[in-house]
């Protein structure tokens, strides 16, 4: 997956999936260049039993959501460097979420100008605590 530099006005798409309570949520946070909040959401996953699946799911979460917000150029960032390294990667992905990350590739190739980072947990908290307060 070919991934380009970003532009001054890009979006930066925070998602995470993680075990809350109840279940696996998934968590998403759109800031703008500047860091202003621009949207966010949070979800309960039904069914969903490991972590790596609901990161993968977050993912795509924060891909609909910029569709949503008709965003042509963003960042899309994750605290799962095994998410990170699958999107990145143009080979076939056979691990349990490898379905959900070619949907997810297919889903990016409607746009040209976006790059995907690895961010740490710890400057992801803001997608963690959207993602709690449901």
């Amino acid at each position: 997956m070919a991934a380009t530099g970003c532009r001054l006005a890009e979006n930066k798409l925070r998602w995470m999936g993680f075990h809350f309570r109840k279940g696996y949520w998934r968590g998403v946070v759109i800031r703008d260049h500047s860091s202003n909040f621009i949207a966010g959401i949070s979800k309960l996953f039904p069914g969903i039993t490991g972590a790596l699946v609901a990161k993968s799911f977050a993912a795509q979460e924060a891909i609909l959501l910029v569709k949503e917000l008709r965003s042509t150029h963003f960042v899309l960032e994750g605290d799962s460097s095994t998410v990170i390294k699958s999107l990145l990667d143009d080979d076939a992905d056979y691990s349990i979420s490898g379905h959900l990350v070619k949907k997810t590739r297919l889903m990016l190739e409607d746009y040209r100008d976006f790059d995907i980072q690895w961010i740490s947990r710890k400057s992801n908290s803001v997608a963690h605590t959207q993602a709690q307060h449901k």
